[in-house]
């Protein structure tokens, strides 16, 4: 006869259940009497569930950290992400494509709001440098090739990031 894994599980859970009580019946019968077999029965299968239980759900998370670990919650992509589209928006507030078209208001407003999350404490240091190269070239220059080249620069370096990422897990 050819059972699964679970089945052969569950059938030693069992056997292993019923082992406990007979042992706690016994003992209990010989400290008191008829009544103290049902108590020892009783309390020896509560110990054992007790302990199944508490060795499930150890294993669970266990088993969590391992798949979270391996796989990743996709907050680093989603926060590198939102840093590159801060930063881009406030390169464009910076260098407009009308004159007068962003008021100072909404451009400091930006550039706040591009430097909180370029100072995000989950970004890698490799994201977190080239965004910190890329405000500076905003804030300094007043070239917008210069700005281009900057977002380019921190684009390719969250790329490279997820490029290094998927290859370990390939790997």
């Amino acid at each position: 006869m050819n059972l699964s894994p679970s089945t052969r599980l569950y059938a030693a859970f069992a056997l292993s259940l019923a082992s406990v009580a007979g042992v706690g019946g016994y003992a209990g019968f010989r400290l008191a009497g008829a009544w103290g077999s049902l108590t020892g029965a009783a309390v020896g299968t509560a110990g054992m569930l007790l302990g199944a239980k508490i060795a499930m759900a150890l294993a669970g998370l266990r088993v969590e950290d391992s798949v979270r670990a391996a796989l990743g919650d996709g907050r680093a992509e989603g926060t590198e992400d939102t840093v590159l589209m801060g930063i881009s928006l406030y390169k464009a507030a910076s260098f407009p494509l009308t004159p007068g078209g962003v008021s100072p208001h909404e451009r400091q407003v930006r550039r706040t709001v591009a430097y909180r999350l370029a100072a995000h404490d989950g970004l890698p240091l490799a994201v977190r440098v080239a965004a910190a190269e890329a405000l500076e070239v905003i804030d300094e220059s007043r070239d917008v090739q210069q700005a281009r080249s900057a977002l380019n620069a921190l684009a390719l370096a969250i790329y490279n990031r997820r490029g290094a990422v998927h290859d370990d897990e390939v790997h």
